[in-house]
């Protein structure tokens, strides 16, 4: 798959277009210190932890078809959500 065909929402190209049932996602959000490899993405001296967060969505069928692993200031992030699919 490559960025320009799935256009601006990878959920909606695998439903419309490969015509697969999306299902549910298991997230973790862990506090953790900077690791060394990805010191050098973030703007500024990290003095306090990241936060880690990890994603993994599946299909109805039980497959995966994402995994996500972003890394936030622990400092500038604030989580709020709601989730649900019919």
């Amino acid at each position: 798959i490559n960025a320009k065909d799935i256009g601006d929402s990878l959920y909606r190209y695998i439903e419309e277009t490969c015509k697969l049932r999306i299902g549910s996602s298991k997230f973790t959000i862990t506090a953790i210190q900077v690791p060394e490899d990805i010191r050098p993405i973030f703007p500024c001296e990290v003095t306090v932890p990241i936060l880690k967060h990890e994603q993994i969505s599946f299909l109805m069928d039980g497959r995966v078809f994402e995994f996500n692993e972003i890394y936030y200031l622990g400092d500038r992030y604030e989580y709020r959500g709601s989730s649900y699919r019919e």
